[in-house]
């Protein structure tokens, strides 16, 4: 019954303008409990029907690759003749750090390397605080508690404060498809941000900045439109012509979307910033 059964992603549409992702077994499988043919297991994965945002499309896309994910390991499972993911008893058992270290992996591909740097160092402090097993029926407010104190003590409050939010979201996603009965952060407050003090160059600085020989042909021009601009490197670095525009009303200006909002900005630049872009290419 189960020899070359094939494992296909497919989609219901449900309430609430929703859409729930579930697996189809094809031919179907026994199942281990009841002994009945099983054709179908639903992951508790919902997309937006008509995503609006690009929040919102980004979520759908993540959760998709997700549940592409989990349906990958199903056939590899089905193939060995292993069918314990079709009981209760399995998510159960589920271990949290490998879940962990599976979201890790989707986010290095959905998200910025900075973010995916940050769930990795996350997934590297569980486990000197946990060990490298922890099945998520067994993980309590206690054993959260112990993981906010352990970043408290070993990390810088903002490092903190990043790093339970990953934690954060990694629970309330498990709690989402299943794998947790209940939420054991419901009555734990994150790690609050502590406010920043941010750095500047004075002018003086700047001058002698713009008067440093520099080896690296674009690093001293960037830098410099950076300081003039108060616009992100890394939106500097896929800057291209076409985003360089100029008008009567506001001279020379930039549009772009900004890598870490997503959003769409219009910057006026003055004449000096717009020197240090070189020739049109």
């Amino acid at each position: 019954m189960t020899a070359g059964t094939k494992v296909r992603l497919r989609q219901k549409e449900i309430a609430n303008e929703k859409l729930s992702l579930y697996l189809d077994f094809y031919p179907p499988v026994q199942h281990p409990e009841t002994g009945k043919p099983t054709r179908r297991e639903f992951l508790k994965i919902h997309l937006l029907k008509k995503p609006k945002t690009y929040l919102e499309k980004e979520q759908n896309k993540e959760l998709r690759l997700l549940a592409e994910n989990i349906a990958a390991k199903r056939q590899i499972d089905i193939t060995k003749g292993e069918f314990g993911f079709l009981t209760n008893e399995s998510q159960l058992k589920t271990n949290f750090i490998e879940y962990f270290s599976d979201l890790c992996e989707l986010k290095g591909k959905t998200t910025s390397t900075s973010n995916y740097s940050n769930w990795k160092s996350t997934l590297k402090h569980l486990k000197e605080c946990w060990g490298d097993h922890q099945s998520v029926s067994d993980i309590t407010p206690e054993l959260c508690n112990q993981f906010k104190y352990h970043l408290q003590e070993k990390l810088s409050q903002n490092s903190g404060h990043s790093y339970f939010l990953k934690f954060r979201e990694a629970i309330n996603r498990a709690v989402d498809e299943g794998f947790l009965t209940k939420n054991p952060l419901s009555k734990i407050k994150i790690i609050p941000a502590a406010e920043t003090k941010r750095e500047f160059l004075t002018l003086e600085e700047l001058r002698k900045l713009a008067e440093t020989e520099c080896d690296i042909n674009w690093l001293k021009p960037a830098a410099l439109f950076t300081a003039l601009t108060g616009v992100r490197f890394v939106d500097i670095q896929k800057l291209k012509w076409e985003d360089v525009e100029h008008s009567e009303q506001l001279g020379y200006y930039i549009r772009f979307t900004q890598r870490k909002t997503k959003g769409t900005v219009t910057q006026p630049i003055s004449n000096q910033a717009f020197e240090y872009l070189g020739e049109r290419g």
